[in-house]
């Protein structure tokens, strides 16, 4: 009698089509895959709008609004991912340069030291160091090769450099793909799981 009632949950097991799971989980895994890439992309291409409104010398607040708020929405849209530097990602290089050019002008127009700060940023540019060490460098520089010219009074480094963290799942296609594929893939175990258990039991 429990071999007849264990034979009956086994037939109503293998109405669950195990080709349908197999198909659907393709589908949906498919699906995560695209919709993963897609948020990436999305990141990459409003990153850049960042750097191209620093380039061009425009406000890039807003370029800067429209990153962050996608990033932390979004999954997959680490700004650091395949790097193991410590520096902030997004670096405002042309704005620092900039207030670099500016304070300068004023510090050289009270001390006629135009031609050592001007030494001082070629030479902390050719180093290709990061924004973050680009003002130590020219302070350093400065010192050394100045003879008592005053330092620059620059502005801190992080109003020109930013980081977003990506969160780990969000709600968007992306992430409700994954839990989808997730749980076909749970489901496609427990089948296959029952299956074994189930023929053993009866074959026994």
């Amino acid at each position: 009698m429990r071999k007849k009632s264990v034979s009956n949950i086994w037939h109503r097991i293998q109405d669950i089509s195990l080709l349908g799971i197999i198909i659907a989980l393709i589908i949906s895994a498919g699906i995560s895959i695209f919709a993963l890439r897609a948020n990436n992309l999305k990141m990459a291409e409003l990153r850049q709008a960042v750097y191209a409104a620093d380039v061009k010398g425009i406000d890039v607040e807003p370029a800067l609004r429209d990153l962050r708020a996608f990033v932390y929405a979004h999954m997959n849209t680490n700004l650091r991912a395949g790097s193991s530097s410590s520096e902030p990602p997004i670096q405002l290089v042309n704005r620092f340069n900039k207030a670099v050019a500016a304070e300068q002008a004023r510090v050289a127009a009270q001390n006629n030291s135009t031609k050592v700060y001007a030494d001082a940023q070629a030479q902390c540019e050719r180093a290709s160091l990061p924004l973050t060490a680009r003002a130590q460098c020219i302070q350093d520089y400065v010192s050394v090769h100045g003879n008592g010219v005053p330092q620059l009074n620059l502005p801190p480094k992080e109003f020109y450099t930013f980081d977003f963290a990506s969160p780990f799942w969000s709600s968007d296609l992306a992430g409700w793909s994954l839990v989808v594929t997730a749980a076909l893939f749970a489901l496609l175990l427990l089948r296959l799981a029952a299956g074994i258990v189930v023929r053993m039991y009866l074959r026994s």
